[in-house]
């Protein structure tokens, strides 16, 4: 049986006699991957994931720009810049969990990029806005300049 988990809900499907897998459904690219976990016996074979609201996009980016209004990057190139950070990061859904890293939320922050700007780890809009628009103030000066670094080495 595998056991995927779209939209926070697991789904079943007939597979493979002994073998469960975790999906994870990646938006931004549009497919899903499947990763092996070991079968505990002990153990339910559908792991039951924690519910959390989930905003419209829109919403989401109406929070967001409100928060880089502060920092001036609300409108215009250096908007269209921060838009596109986060839809590549994680195509605006502020509890992407990458399954290969510990990189989460909006900006894919990594444990210890949170720890460096001393961001907690958590899915609230708000305070990972904060510690996104911190990060590339500090690293790369403005949006653009991340944008920029992120096409020429697909992070930043």
């Amino acid at each position: 049986m595998l056991s995927w988990y779209i939209a926070s809900r697991p789904t079943r499907i007939a597979g493979a006699v002994g073998t469960e897998y975790k999906a994870v459904k990646l938006e931004k690219m549009g497919h899903i991957t499947l990763v092996p976990e070991e079968v505990k016996k002990d153990k339910p074979k559908v792991k039951t994931l924690a519910r959390k609201a989930i905003l419209p996009q829109s919403d989401i980016q109406k929070q967001v720009q409100s928060i880089a209004n502060e920092y001036g990057w609300g409108t215009g190139e250096q908007w269209e810049a921060l838009g596109w950070i986060i839809q590549k990061e994680s195509s605006w859904n502020n509890n992407a969990q990458n399954p290969t890293s510990t990189a989460y939320g909006l900006f894919q922050f990594l444990d210890m990029t949170r720890k460096n700007y001393n961001c907690p780890k958590t899915s609230d809009i708000t305070i990972q806005v904060h510690c996104g628009v911190k990060y590339i103030k500090a690293r790369y000066g403005d949006p653009i300049k991340t944008k920029i670094f992120w096409e020429k080495n697909r992070w930043y």
